[in-house]
């Protein structure tokens, strides 16, 4: 049976952020999501997808994609899913309002709350200001606060809502072990099938169907390494064929209980030479490394830092590069592990580190770990599969 939030979770959360916005003296909280990998915010009330991707706009229709949720301080919430596209199950909300127009629905609902509320003022926090086009985010507030009787304040809440979804609850580690194991099975299945003359898109098919016969909801990206490729490329992954004595690997994501995954493995093409074994060990180590000497309250930057420091302390061979982010129903949240990033590692932060060291021939080397925090401090790493193929 897959791994799944319990309904008990998803309306403990939501009592939690009402608790937060009368704390805040928020009267309304409007949580934006975009299709398919920025549904975080209102996926973590109430489970719902959306399954039609970001459009462009017409006279009628505006926000095809994307979908708003309005949180009051009492009782459910209430969805609005632009056209009523939707998958899973839908927990907690008390009412759907489907419009061709997401802004406007929104505002003709708050309108209607405010009116109806007998406050002289209302204070409309706003979560996803990165996700909803500031277009249509700029139309609905002036249509609100124009048309409102009484006074009407738009203020950022991005962090009441992120802070919490930093902080991985053991639901939550349950479903995001399940799907580094998912992942680990599907790297197995790019390297079983790695020879002299496979192509890229083998390996990502091998791993892709791996994943969904383990239960993944939805594989994403199957990125696949080779000796001319090192960093991101699109496509991400081609008929190339590949060859002898190249360095190649997979860096999979996808979905499993609504929740990602993010694993990243690389190997030779045949018998590594002991120049590759080093390359590849070192890179290895680095992550190794920066894993164990992880804690609570490092920022990215203090992360990034340790691990160069971390390449120069063990005689690495390569130029270091930091990289990391945190997973969750999102593949890349915070906090984000990269230099003058100030946002801290929390407890229970569920984290995907993957520095890189370029070699001399210009390839860079990455091995990704899914890792978690745990309440003590130690860093527990979830991704089971092994860094040596040879």
């Amino acid at each position: 049976m897959k791994t799944m939030i319990s309904d008990n979770e998803f309306k403990s959360r939501i009592r939690k952020t009402q608790r937060k916005m009368e704390e805040r003296e928020l009267d309304f909280l409007i949580a934006f999501s975009s299709y398919p990998e920025r549904e975080g915010h209102i996926e973590y009330f109430t489970n719902y997808h959306g399954a039609f991707p970001p459009s462009q706009h017409d006279d009628t229709y505006r926000g095809l994609g994307y979908g708003a949720l309005i949180l009051e301080r009492s009782g459910g919430p209430t969805l609005f899913p632009g056209v009523l596209f939707a998958s899973g199950r839908l927990v907690g909300i008390e009412k759907v309002i489907s419009n061709e127009d997401v802004g406007l629905a929104v505002s003709d609902y708050i309108l209607e709350a405010i009116r109806t509320s007998g406050k002289t003022n209302s204070n409309i926090g706003v979560v996803g200001s990165d996700v909803f086009p500031d277009l249509y985010m700029e139309q609905l507030k002036k249509r609100t606060i124009k048309m409102a009787s009484k006074k009407a304040n738009f203020l950022e809440a991005d962090n009441l809502v992120i802070e919490q979804r930093m902080i991985k609850s053991e639901e939550e580690q349950r479903v995001l072990k399940e799907g580094a194991r998912i992942a680990d099975v599907g790297i197995r299945a790019a390297f079983e099938i790695t020879r002299v003359g496979a192509k890229e898109s083998d390996l990502g098919i091998a791993a892709a169907k791996a994943c969904y016969e383990e239960g993944a909801d939805y594989v994403a990206r199957t990125r696949i390494y080779g000796s001319e490729i090192s960093g991101v490329r699109w496509p991400i992954m081609t008929n190339r064929k590949l060859e002898r004595g190249e360095i190649t690997g997979i860096d999979l994501v996808g979905f499993s209980g609504s929740y990602g995954f993010d694993v990243l493995r690389m190997w030779t093409v045949g018998n590594p030479s002991s120049k590759q074994k080093e390359v590849l060990g070192d890179a290895a180590q680095l992550t190794g490394e920066t894993t164990r000497r992880l804690h609570i309250g490092m920022t990215g930057d203090e992360i990034s830092k340790m691990t160069i420091d971390i390449s120069k302390e063990l005689d690495l061979k390569g130029t270091p590069s930091p990289f990391g982010h945190a997973i969750g129903l999102e593949i890349v949240e915070n906090p984000i592990l990269l230099p003058k990033s100030n946002v801290k590692t929390t407890p229970s932060s569920f984290l995907c580190i993957e520095p890189g060291l370029e070699s001399s021939e210009g390839q860079t080397i990455h091995f990704e770990d899914e890792v978690l925090l745990s309440e003590k401090g130690r860093s527990e790493t979830v991704s089971k599969c092994t860094k040596d193929f040879s």
